[in-house]
């Protein structure tokens, strides 16, 4: 929602070449979000167009950019992947560049005396509040019915053999 967005944001704030840019990315955005298709062969053409926009804009304001970042490459692939592997907002990758941040922080933040050890450390912590945390949230969705009907969760109904429920 973002990207769509930020072009009204930066209107006559940025210049032409960098406005260019955010109208680009906004538009290839919105069509990433898209769950379903009635054309394949259209969307993939749209998607092309699209990626090809960006990259012109991107050269606009930076060339060496494209070169320098490996997403813009990934980019150009991205219309054969979708009729490869399916629809892109299958495949977010919000979670993994967490995971690279919080990993690239605790390498920085190490003593540099056993790195990798430190890491490790950092990760095992993280993963046992993350199973406290899914504990607790699962005691609390068995045991509210409020908030299982807000989510649209209902625990599995209990059959017993030999009945017939109406």
């Amino acid at each position: 929602m973002l990207m769509e967005t930020c072009v009204f944001h930066v209107h006559g704030i940025v210049g032409d070449p960098q406005f260019e840019l955010i109208k680009a990315t906004g538009r290839l955005g919105a069509v990433l979000w898209y769950h379903e298709l009635r054309n394949m062969g259209e969307y993939l053409d749209d998607l092309r167009v699209l990626v090809a926009n960006i990259l012109d804009a991107f050269d606009a304001v930076d060339s060496a950019c494209i070169i320098d970042k490996g997403k813009l490459h990934v980019l150009v692939h991205l219309p054969e992947d979708v009729e490869h592997f399916g629809l892109a907002i299958r495949y977010a990758t919000e979670v993994f560049e967490c995971f690279n941040h919080v990993f690239h922080m605790c390498s920085i933040l190490s003593n540099h005396q056993a790195p990798g050890r430190d890491i490790a450390r950092k990760c095992a912590s993280m993963e046992r509040l993350k199973h406290l945390a899914s504990r607790r949230v699962q005691g609390m969705l068995l045991q509210h019915p409020i908030v299982q009907t807000h989510l649209g969760w209902v625990p599995p109904s209990k059959w017993r053999q030999g009945y017939i429920f109406i």
